[in-house]
């Protein structure tokens, strides 16, 4: 995921500059917002195209996180089926770190990601320290799809990250992420249902 930035970033590995983790305890009025995370360049795809996002109302933590259906449309093997998926993809980041469960993620990340991976690790930790985000993280504002093939595609998710409180179990906020515009490419894979095989951050 690209990208969440917060005071107090915990370090994270190569492109695994997504959502960084609150540090347990951190008071918000002493946080200083941290740099952004630095882009890989690539291609500039074309033909972009807006989606309307699905991502839901903020909700609290919980261990027993209702499954959300994925849209019947984000499953056909098509090119407005890959669009939709991408879609639901950031509706379920979103769910994951509203509600501090890792588990929400492996619907839609494939295991063999390995930035997929890290952002699961981070709604792991955020969920060890009882924490969780008070409302969605990204909004998606366009897209497109950059290389397509019927198990293979490769699309442009651009996203306005919101400011966003991070909270704990009291509703007390620890620490926050900055408002901040950034793109993903987005590698999907399909065998009987969309997986993210990959995700890259991309130049603005």
């Amino acid at each position: 995921m690209h990208p969440t930035r917060r005071a107090q970033r915990m370090p994270l590995s190569g492109a695994a500059r997504g959502i960084t983790l609150a540090v347990a305890g951190a008071l918000a009025a002493g946080c200083t917002p941290s740099p952004g995370p630095t882009p890989t360049a690539m291609t500039d795809p074309t033909s972009p195209t807006t989606v309307t996002s699905t991502s839901t109302n903020p909700s609290p933590t919980s261990t027993n996180t209702p499954t959300v259906p994925i849209p019947e449309k984000a499953h056909e093997n098509t090119r407005d089926g890959a669009t939709q998926f991408a879609d639901f993809m950031v509706s379920e980041v979103n769910r994951a770190y509203r509600q501090a469960d890792p588990t929400i993620l492996d619907r839609v990340f494939s295991p063999e990601c390995p930035v997929c991976a890290t952002l699961r690790s981070e709604v792991t930790e955020i969920q060890e320290l009882g924490q969780h985000y008070d409302g969605d993280s990204w909004v998606v504002t366009s897209i497109y799809i950059e290389t397509w093939s019927p198990d293979d595609v490769r699309l442009v998710v651009e996203i306005n990250q919101e400011n966003v409180d991070i909270i704990d179990a009291s509703g007390r906020k620890v620490n926050y992420q900055l408002q901040h515009p950034f793109r993903w490419l987005a590698t999907l894979a399909y065998d009987q249902g969309w997986t993210v095989a990959r995700l890259q951050e991309l130049d603005p």
